[in-house]
């Protein structure tokens, strides 16, 4: 199938004051450091197999096929779904994550200058409000505000838009009295109404520093702050309205959209490959024990109240074979089992370690993801004092 790719986010490409956006603008996919560490930041917690994408100023080039999965190259551009966007909104790339199960979520981004929140809140608002588009919520305070829309055509299509206000690159001035003169300090902004991260008594005398943003432009300890910009300050009242009010003026608003689309088609799992290169670690209980295992996956904790190891291990061998192997590394380590019985056509054992300050439990059943596979569940834990 091919759907027709001209440029559709016509206010990002400046060809009208409504833009109806579809799929691609121009730009590069990955050009520069921040797109490495959006890639980077996206794929934390991500399955393995994820796909995802990073596109400056551009959008993903599948976009139109993802709402409109039963049109052709035939199909009017009328009839095409499109994601409505700020008429003055600049785009600034935006983001593609598809996961394993079909699943795929998009961000887009766009900046609209010397305006407000409110005031885009307003103009989005009517535009994801008509078909083939429905607003269901909307969310509003001085942070951020979210509006949640839905197709009208399909129930595999929802969004949200969050609008939130964006910082001025520009530092800020406040003024100091230090050793009886004046000084002023520059500090960058990295937030709307920024923090100075000092302790302030209530003659506005700097009482403690921490590290930050304040430190960093030179705020010393015993600095008695006089004035932010040209506001005169003389209160911790005074002093937070003046921060405050650095975020009243327009500047530039963030919009981002996110839309999770269903897949459009039953998406089959990937057949089952054995993992490589997972190792338990050192100090994992029974590490020899389970030699010739492999490893799944592991986990491990430990703090003031104890410790806790678990691990998922799989073998090609019989359930009868790996529970074998679990006895025998049990007792060539010192450990006594304290319970060892079948479930069904699977095997539970018990144990403690010669200390008796460890106890564990392990089950040997065949692998519910391969059946060519067995799995040992294995957990082990601090123990219970006696008398407890």
């Amino acid at each position: 199938m091919h759907v027709n790719r001209r440029v559709r986010a016509v206010v990002a490409c400046g060809l009208a004051s409504f833009a109806m956006l579809a799929i691609a603008c121009s730009g590069d996919d990955g050009g520069d450091g921040g797109s490495v560490l959006a890639e980077r930041w996206l794929r934390v917690g991500e399955d393995y197999q994820t796909n995802v994408m990073v596109f400056d100023a551009a959008v993903p080039p599948t976009l139109s096929d993802l709402l409109n999965p039963e049109a052709s190259e035939d199909t009017p551009e009328e009839d095409l779904v499109l994601v409505p966007v700020h008429p003055d909104g600049d785009l600034l790339g935006s983001y593609l994550v598809r996961r394993t199960d079909g699943v795929t979520l998009i961000w887009l981004f766009f900046d609209v200058p010397e305006t407000t929140a409110g005031q885009v809140v307003a103009d989005i608002v009517p535009q994801l409000d008509e078909s083939p588009w429905q607003v269901v919520t909307q969310q509003v305070d001085r942070s951020f505000s979210v509006v949640e829309f839905q197709s009208t055509r399909s129930e595999d299509v929802t969004g949200t838009a969050i609008v939130q206000p964006s910082p001025s690159l520009d530092p800020y001035e406040i003024t100091v009295l230090r050793d009886g003169s004046e000084q002023t300090l520059e500090i960058d902004r990295a937030a709307m109404a920024p923090l100075l991260e000092a302790e302030i008594s209530d003659s506005l005398v700097v009482e403690e520093v921490d590290a930050g943003l304040a430190a960093a432009a030179g705020l010393q300890e015993d600095d008695e702050i006089v004035r932010v910009g040209d506001t005169e300050v003389s209160s911790l009242a005074d002093l937070a309205a003046a921060m405050e009010a650095l975020a009243v003026a327009p500047s530039t608003i963030s919009v981002t959209y996110l839309l999770e689309i269903a897949p459009a088609i039953a998406i089959d799992p990937p057949a089952f490959v054995e993992p490589t290169g997972i190792e338990l670690p050192d100090d994992f209980p029974l590490r020899d024990a389970f030699d010739g295992l492999v490893v799944e996956q592991f986990q491990t904790f430990q703090d003031p109240t104890g410790e806790f190891y678990g691990a998922l291990l799989l073998s090609r061998d019989s359930t009868a074979d790996v529970a074998d192997q679990l006895r025998q590394g049990l007792e060539a380590d010192g450990w006594t089992i304290v319970a060892d019985e079948p479930i069904g056509f699977a095997t539970a054992l018990e144990f403690v370690n010669a200390d008796g300050d460890l106890q564990g439990a392990a089950q040997i059943d065949t692998y519910t993801v391969d059946e060519g596979y067995v799995q040992a569940v294995v957990q082990i834990q601090s123990a219970v004092p006696a008398g407890n």
